[in-house]
Formats: structure tokens, sequence, C-alpha cells
């Protein structure tokens, strides 16, 4: 196969290293000749396509890091609700596809932000629970017994004012500590906040208690 020949197939294969190579071999056979210029130029035309799509390419990926970042710092927004957090993360994966780096720390802080709405909302309903004196619902979700108990006490005094608010949060799969405000008041002490370090754990029927100490 003669060299305009393998230079033909090299640009046809977007080749640049092996078309190089062949029109160096051919300006040195045919210098000067109308084949060398129009190989030159094809071969001009070829480095500056790829030099085209190489600066498309990465514009496209600083784009999409600069996406997967900003949604990243979108879901440390509280005001988000879980299902905005889980239209965000999915809409990102939908546009930057199922192999980006970033998805799997997207995916972590969604399921971050899922545990902290679960956890959420069973503080809401402990509140309830001692607000009703239901003891088993108490004890349910307070693995602790010694926090159990004191809350199970709690529960039988009058004027009881129990309300938990979630602040802090940290995950580590299955496994969470938490800092809780509780607003706190009894007919016969006046109102304030508490402030308790939970420390919980993920089970097959939801988040519970394991351990519990009030800050100081």
């Amino acid at each position: 196969m003669d060299l305009q020949a393998t230079f033909a197939l090299a640009i046809a294969a977007n080749d640049t290293a092996t078309a190089d190579a062949r029109l160096s071999a051919l300006a040195s056979l045919a210098p000067g000749s109308t084949a060398l210029t129009q190989a030159q130029r094809q071969l001009n035309d070829l480095k500056l396509a790829k030099a085209q799509e190489r600066r498309a390419a990465e514009a496209h990926e600083a784009t999409l890091s600069g996406e997967g970042k900003a949604a990243l710092a979108r879901l440390d927004h509280l005001a988000l609700t879980l299902p905005q957090c889980e239209e965000l993360v999915k809409q990102f994966i939908a546009k930057a596809g199922a192999n980006r780096p970033e998805n799997a720390a997207l995916t972590t802080k969604l399921d971050d932000r899922r545990a902290r709405s679960a956890i959420a909302e069973m503080l809401i309903q402990l509140d309830k629970s001692l607000v009703k004196r239901d003891t088993a619902a108490i004890k349910a979700v307070v693995t602790d017994a010694s926090h159990a108990a004191a809350l199970a006490q709690l529960a039988t005094f009058t004027g009881l004012i129990f309300e938990s608010r979630l602040d802090t949060f940290t995950r580590l799969e299955r496994s969470a500590t938490a800092t809780v405000n509780i607003r706190h008041a009894l007919a016969v002490f006046p109102e304030r906040t508490l402030i308790y370090r939970y420390d919980l754990t993920q089970t097959d029927r939801g988040w519970v208690i394991v351990a519990a100490q009030l800050q100081p």
C-alpha cells in the first residue's frame, strides 16, 4: 500500500500521529507536490477539528463539574425539602450520566438527608408519645433504658411541655449522632431549653436512640 493510501487511512481513523509520519515520508519522496499540499491541508484540518473537540469536551466537563459541586452544596440547605433534594439528584444524574464521579457523593448526601428527615419525624412522634404518656411507644424508639425510664417518668408530670428540634446531625451508614434542642417545662418548673446528644442506630423498624447524654 503506497504512502498516500496509508495517509488517507490514518486521516479516516483520526490518527494524527500516523498521518504525521506518513506526511513526513511523503514530503521526503515528493516535496512540493500537489499530493503533499493536499495531504498537509487534510492533516491540518484534522488537527483543528480534534482541538475543537477537545476544547468542547473540556468545557462540557467543567460545566458538569461545576453543576455537580453546586448540587452538593444545595443538598446542605435544610430549607430544601426531601422531595426537592431527591429531584435535584435525579436531574443531575439524568443530565450528567450514571458514571459521573460526583454521583457517589450526591447519593451519600441524599441518604444523609433521608436519615435526617426520618430522625426528625421520629422525634416528633416521641414528643407526642410523652404527651400521651405512651410508655410502650417511648421504649420502642429509646433503647437507652435509663433515658427511656426518665422520659416515661417525665410523662407522668402535669403541665408537660416537651418539643424536640434536631440541630446538628452526622451519619455513618446505619449509625448517627445528633444534637437535639428540647423545649421543656412542667407546671412546677419554668420553661427552658435542654440540649442532648443522641447516638442513634437504624433498625428494620426505623431509627432508635441507643444513648442519650445531656449537654452542659
